[in-house]
């Protein structure tokens, strides 16, 4: 069975900030002088995990908010800010299931996270974007189009 570009797109990108994360989170066991391989398996599935929801939620937002524009009419600060919402959005929302059963002991990590997420989503999407858009318009045939919902 045959994948949309959409869907190729999503994993790609989910899987891009999945790496990201995970490199962060090797980075941060290290730091921290954990035992070497569990912790370092450990903590980097774990942002890997962290990274890849973040990942997806950036895809679908910016896909939804800007659909139908092409790549290049969509400002590098909008795809930043749509990656800093998606980056924040999975943490906050854990933040609020938290909140609806009674445990706000983890809101103040849980909101560290969504932020620390949300710099990270802002910042690789940023760059995704003026990356992208290095290559002139006349030097592609094909200009990449977010799709229409």
């Amino acid at each position: 069975m045959p994948f949309s570009r959409q869907f190729k797109a999503l994993v790609r990108i989910s899987t891009f900030f999945g790496v990201a994360w995970g490199s962060i989170g090797t980075l941060v066991s290290m730091l921290t002088g954990a035992p070497f391989v569990p912790s370092l398996l450990t903590f980097g599935a774990m942002f890997g995990i962290v990274g890849g929801v973040s990942g997806i939620s950036t895809a679908l937002l910016i896909a939804r908010g800007e659909s139908g524009r092409e790549l290049a009419e969509v400002s590098t600060w909008r795809v930043t800010f749509w990656g800093f919402l998606g980056g924040f959005t999975p943490g906050a929302l854990f933040a609020l299931i938290a909140m609806a059963v009674g445990n706000t002991d983890v809101l103040g990590l849980l909101l560290a996270v969504s932020l620390f997420s949300g710099g990270i989503a802002s910042a690789l999407s940023g760059a995704a974007a003026a990356a992208a858009k290095r290559v002139g318009p006349g030097d592609r045939e094909d200009q990449p189009k977010l799709p229409a919902l």
